[in-house]
């Protein structure tokens, strides 16, 4: 077809015309459609597409190879639009055909509903119905008497009102305006009555007595409406929100005035996308003196069409294998389109055989011809659509490079060897290295007594420098290379002991020429440059030369320049990388090439490939940089015409920079965050072909001005009584960030001083000591940005120190039977003896009689005396109406159930104590002895209402955690676990199970979602977890403050993955989330180091890589999208990341204020009032002093020096049962320091009760310890 590109070009259609209309009875409903044919060769057919909506049409007809077409089935008083598309025998799809549209049935003529002066040189004409446009922008259709001229004419959005550009009227002079030609959208049409004539007058503006109109309704958001009336309106009635309705459920929330007095601004309910919407207005007046109302009840209809116009872009070429390749667009795409395999071309003679959309529909799979490894490749893509309502293609023969690089399993090769002087060798190689093997001195070794001392590879990973005892001038020397390694994650060798031969000839010894440049001119001519004049006998003889992978010198002759020998050879292959090696020329002066001189280069064929766009960057809003692959003409680079930008971008000026690689265009300037496509034509690379880029080769950018928002206050860490650890949401100036004047505390609490933290968003306050119970408000003024942005005045942060107490609800946690007849249950808390101990609070399923009901001393625990149980039966315990301890008000839920079974053998048994959830599939079962792990990890022990499934079980360190990890749970749902079959180490051999049943709520805070095809797991974190999916390898060390934290496992083989947008997690409000990346890689990618600060703490792993380097990133609710692991900017990465999620916490952290447990004693509570030794002892500057109490007390830590002074109080109140642990940082009542020194430190502790009447210490106690403060 002639106006068809060849495989995948668009077809070019002409005109498309409604040509009839039936209206007799039998044809009600039908129009005929019918167009000028296409006259190319290759024609197959023609489709229909219409709809109710501007170009989103959701009927298609498929008429075949015809010129008309009837549709039918159509609607009367209904508006409907048209375009039509033609196809070839190929199946290519041209774009749409101009739209047009028509309305049947009407057979009413189009009326002027008013005429309304909008100044002396604008009037308003406002039709009835909706006019053509073509006939109403007719200005000779329109006449005004009195001699006033019609020099223009527009029709406005409502298509119903036509502004009309006039020569001046004469203020309260009359005017008559005809109107003839002018007609309405029906199908036939309709005209206006012939001569229709209305009269008007035009006022001074004070006389004004026209009231406003309204023009049009345009949502700039799916909440934000911005209104236009025909003049400035009055305020106090435009921004009244009730003189404003919207139908289908829109609300008006607010409005408010636009820049302009006639816009006004209305902030909305949610609007859905494709709904038509009508906008009533009432009651708004202009800004005239007489304040002329809207005609009542003016409406504008409109829709919510975020209107995606822009064809999909292409985002990344994935070369699975020579014959499979994966292309990512940047949208979902229409799969008819998608799935041609003649929209798809790839340049040196590959052919597309098949295109596959995935479930994404983002991402097209492509089988071909075979690639040939190291080559560059072109594809270029035509008549692919996206997925929106529009259709919209792809830009013309939108073009991106690839090279086909087969899995590497071959090691680096040197290149070439520089000695820089007498002392320094720089070694260049032919591929990134292992930094750990390239920098040992043992891999290389140099003749005639030369010692390597030191070996340093620099930023690029390609190019090794080496100090080295002194060379002799006038001296060959051999340089021999072993066991350096590749960066692949094959970590390929080199081949064993290669060498390297080179000459030092000193500073006084003359130099022979060097090889500066090799360059292909042709499939067989290679010109040689060289750094000097040449003797040319030598240089011409071609036995001085030869060439590796089967090619030979046949001819060498020297050019005019004496510097560059062109060089005639057998038939190079294209995109073959070939090794020139030189001996025996000599320059001008007799001094000959270093013994067999080598220079590497790659042949490529002349006029394959022009030159590609590689990168564009924005430098500021009118400065924009286009990297090339490839050195360009100057000329053609530097003419302006040769680029274009959508968005109305104008270019002024392009300039080659020295590389030859990068332009520089300055341009008007660009929006924030808008999607720009650049397009470049006509620009020639350097080559002696000067190829030809691409026609319209494309690339999408986006500017993102420099950071202009705030920091924000992430979290407040409690590290202990006198520190604490505050995090901003991105890195913050030191010198602001450091400035204790920045931070202020309430309770009294004081900030001493200001100390840099792990990242840059991190600094650790010094403080007087808190208060354990309190609840603490940070803020925080002045801290800026890297960007100079303040955090917003005022910034507050709710932290507490030590435990909170709450008046939780007695609760039931454990049952245990300790016999047939007698059973133990465990409350989490202590509560009140009589209400324990009454029999009739109490009920046991199953027949089984309460006879008897005794509280411990703990206060926590309850024997019954029971009737006797069954063996392997299951019970339910009911509890009501116990109360606590200190408030019997509060009391157990009423008729709280708890599951257990009674076996015979009940003695050698565990008991299940508890069951902890950690996000939405994560349980931590605790039990009261340490478990058989064969028993303990076997997934079907363990049943889960709800349809929730065990998907692994695994025994934590101390024996007595199980962490089982499910299926997702719901929020809100209240859960069963059965458990069974577990035997306790003790009993591993005997037949003693555990069967017990447990109920548990899944409460959720932090949700993580995971959008994304990758293989990945939502797992947690913890030391011997395993962090891949596809290996064994294990977590050997992890920081406190991720144990337990969301941990999304990823598959180790996805390390060599370069896309930008890789796993996107949908987060249901703020959190931290690290990214645990390969500490051994040269640099990370691009999108790691923008979003994330690199942290001081590093993940203990079990594979080669050792450790993990911990990067941190703070974001809030929604999407977060993480990047490839070997992504731009990355280098030298072998291994793949992992991802660890976190709730910022309000609460202290371990180490600060009161510790729950006793160290290890799991629920146990201490049996004595006991006062540990502090640690450290000497200390310098701060100490723990830690006690045990049995049972809730009053106590009072305080501190005395030798001669028995008190110098500070450390604490004085309520303390619960349990350990409780403070800080003391060598300070007095004042915060000032102590003098170095022995201290006492003293703990009473007593229960208040009174006697006759007056206050009374019970259960006194008192300890004292010793510790030294030292200087």
């Amino acid at each position: 077809m002639k106006n068809v590109k060849v495989k995948s070009g668009w077809m070019v259609m002409h005109c498309l015309a409604i040509s009839m209309l039936f209206f007799a009875n039998s044809f009600a409903g039908e129009i005929k459609v019918s167009w000028k044919e296409n006259q190319e060769s290759d024609l197959s057919g023609y489709r229909i597409y219409y709809g109710n909506r501007s170009k989103s049409y959701d009927q298609m007809i498929d008429v075949g190879k015809v010129a008309s077409f009837v549709i039918s089935g159509l609607q009367d008083n209904v508006e409907y639009f048209f375009a039509l598309t033609a196809y070839d025998s190929d199946a290519n799809e041209s774009a749409f055909s101009a739209e047009v549209s028509g309305v049947l049935g009407d057979s009413q003529p189009p009326g002027i509903s008013a005429v309304s002066p909008i100044t002396l040189k604008v009037i308003h004409v406002v039709f009835n119905e909706k006019v053509a446009k073509s006939s109403a922008e007719n200005a000779g259709n329109y006449s005004i008497d009195n001699g006033i001229e019609v020099k223009g004419a527009s029709l406005l959005s409502d298509r119903k009102t036509v502004q009309l550009e006039t020569s001046a009227h004469v203020a309260d002079n009359a005017y008559a305006l005809t109107v003839n030609g002018i007609y309405d959208i029906a199908i036939p049409p309709n005209p206006v009555a012939s001569g229709t004539r209305l009269s008007y007058t035009v006022s001074n503006l004070d006389q004004d007595t026209t009231p406003p109109t309204l023009t049009l309704a345009n949502l700039v958001t799916s909440t934000q409406l911005n209104v236009y009336f025909s003049e400035p309106v009055e305020q106090a009635s435009a921004t009244k929100a009730e003189n404003y309705v919207v139908d289908n459920g829109i609300k008006v929330n607010s409005a408010e005035m636009g820049s302009n007095a006639n816009i006004v601004i209305l902030h909305t309910s949610e609007h859905a996308n494709g709904v038509l919407y009508t906008l009533t207005v009432r009651n708004v007046a202009d800004n005239s003196d007489n304040k002329n109302l809207i005609p009542d009840n003016s409406s504008y209809t409109y829709s919510w069409e975020p209107g995606d116009v822009i064809g999909p872009l292409i985002s990344l070429v994935n070369v699975r294998d020579d014959r499979t390749i994966d292309v990512l667009f940047n949208e979902p795409l229409e799969k008819v389109s998608a799935e041609q395999a003649g929209n798809y071309a790839i340049s040196g003679g590959i052919q597309v055989s098949s295109a596959s959309l995935d479930e994404s529909r983002q991402i097209v799979r492509l089988l071909t011809t075979a690639h040939q490894p190291d080559r560059i490749y072109l594809l270029t893509i035509n008549g692919v659509r996206d997925a929106s309502a529009n259709h919209n293609p792809v830009a013309a023969n939108t073009s991106y490079s690839y090279v086909y690089e087969p899995p590497d399993e071959t090691g680096p090769t040197m290149i070439r060897v520089e000695l820089r002087d007498e002392s320094h060798l720089r070694i260049y190689f032919s591929e990134i290295l292992d930094r750990d093997s390239a920098g040992d001195i043992e891999n290389y070794t140099i003749d005639n007594g030369v010692q390597v001392l030191r070996a340093v590879p620099d930023v690029s990973g390609q190019v090794v420098d080496l100090e080295t005892t002194a060379h002799t001038a006038g001296t060959t020397y051999s340089l021999v290379v072993n066991h350096i390694k590749d960066a692949s994650g094959a970590g390929n060798e080199i081949l064993p002991n290669s060498s390297y031969t080179y000459a030092f000839q000193g500073d006084n010894t003359p130099t022979g020429p060097i090889i500066v440049e090799a360059v292909a001119r042709d499939a067989t001519t290679l010109a040689l440059l060289f750094s000097k004049q040449l003797d040319a006998e030598s240089a011409q003889n071609k036995v001085n030369y030869s060439l590796n992978n089967g090619a030979s010198v046949l001819a060498a002759e020297v050019d005019a320049s004496g510097q560059t020998v062109v060089l005639q050879t057998t038939a190079l292959q294209p995109g073959q990388v070939y090794t020139i090696q030189v001996s025996g020329v000599r320059d001008s002066q007799g001094n000959a090439v270093p013994e067999n001189s080598t220079f590497n280069f790659i042949y490529q064929e002349n006029g394959a490939v022009g030159p590609l766009i590689t990168l564009v960057q924005l430098r500021d809003a009118e400065n924009i940089d286009i990297l090339f692959n490839e050195r360009l003409d100057l000329s053609t680079a530097e003419d302006e015409t040769n680029y274009s930008i959508t968005g109305n971008i104008q270019i002024s000026s392009a300039r080659l920079d020295g590389s030859r690689r990068v332009v520089q265009l300055q341009t008007t300037p660009h929006e924030p965050n808008k999607l720009y496509i650049l397009r470049v034509s006509n620009v020639l690379d350097e080559s002696p072909g000067k190829n030809q880029i691409t026609a319209n080769s494309s690339y999408a950018y986006t500017y993102e001005p420099a950071d202009q928002s705030p920091p924000r206050l992430a979290m407040v860490n409690v590290i202990s009584a006198d520190r604490l650890g505050v995090t901003f949401s991105e890195p913050v100036d030191p010198n602001t960030a450091l400035n204790k004047n920045s931070y202020s505390l309430n309770n009294d609490a004081v900030v001493n001083g200001v100390f840099p933290g792990a990242a840059d968003n991190m600094v650790e306050l010094q403080i007087s000591p808190l208060v354990p119970g309190n609840i603490y408000l940070l803020i925080v003024n002045g801290v800026a940005d890297l960007a100079g942005n303040e955090l917003p005045p005022n910034s507050a942060y709710v932290f507490t120190y030590g435990r909170l107490e709450l008046a939780n609800s007695p609760k039931v946690v454990a049952v245990k039977p300790v016999s047939a007849q007698e059973i133990e249950i465990t409350f989490n808390t202590q509560v009140e003896r009589a209400s324990a101990e009454n029999i009739d609070n109490y009920e046991i399923q199953n027949d089984i009689n309460v006879l008897g009901a005794t509280l411990d001393d703990t206060f926590t625990k309850v024997k019954l005396s029971t009737s006797a149980h069954s063996d392997e039966k299951i019970y339910v315990l009911l509890v009501r109406n116990i109360g606590r301890y200190d408030d019997p008000l509060i009391t157990v839920a009423e008729n709280s159930p708890f599951y257990y079974v009674y076996r015979e053998n009940t003695v050698a048994q565990m008991v299940l104590e508890g069951v902890k959830v950690y996000g939405d599939n994560v349980l931590k079962l605790t039990f009261s002895r340490q478990a058989d792990r064969l028993t303990a990890e076997n997934k079907s022990h363990y049943r889960i209402s709800g349809n929730v499934t065990v998907l692994n079980a695994v025994l934590g360190e101390n024996g007595r955690d199980i962490f089982l990890e499910t299926s997702r749970h719901r929020a809100g749902v209240a859960y069963t676990i059965r458990v069974s079959g577990i035997k306790s180490q003790q009993s591993a051999d005997d037949a003693a199970e555990l069967t017990t049943t447990i109920a548990y709520t899944y409460l959720p805070a932090l949700q993580v979602e995971v959008k994304s095809d990758a293989e990945t797991l939502l797992s947690f974190a913890e030391i011997g977890r395993e962090y891949y999916i596809d290996r064994n390898y294990v977590i050997t060390h992890l920081p406190d403050f991720l144990r337990m934290a969301r941990m999304l496992m990823t598959a180790n083989g996805d390390k060599g993955v370069s896309a930008t947008r890789f796993l996107t997690l949908s987060l249901s409000h703020a959190a931290f989330i690290y990214v645990a990346y390969d500490a051994r890689a040269v640099s990370v990618p691009n999108w790691l180091d923008a979003a994330f600060t690199k942290t001081d703490v590093t993940i203990g792993v079990s594979e080669s890589a050792e450790v993990l380097a911990l990067w941190q990133g703070y974001f809030e609710a929604g999407d977060v999208i993480l990047g490839g692991n070997n992504a731009i900017g990355a280098q030298g990465v072998k291994s793949m990341y992992v991802v660890f999620i976190q709730e910022p916490s309000m609460a202290s952290q371990p180490g600060g204020g009161e510790l729950e447990g006793s160290n290890g004693n799991g629920n146990k509570l201490p049996t004595r009032v006991h006062l540990l030794p502090n640690y450290p002892n000497p200390f310098n500057p701060t100490t723990t002093i830690a006690f045990d109490l049995p049972l809730d007390k009053s106590v009072k830590l305080d501190i005395y020096n030798i001669l028995g002074r008190l110098v500070k109080t450390l604490y004085e109140g309520q303390a619960r049962a349990g350990r409780h642990a403070f800080v003391w940082s060598g300070d007095n009542e004042e915060g000032q320091r102590v003098a170095a020194g022995i201290y006492l430190y003293r703990l009473e502790a007593w229960e208040d009760t009174e006697r006759n009447g007056f206050p009374y210490r019970e259960s006194y106690i008192a300890t004292t310890g010793k510790m030294t403060l030292i200087k």
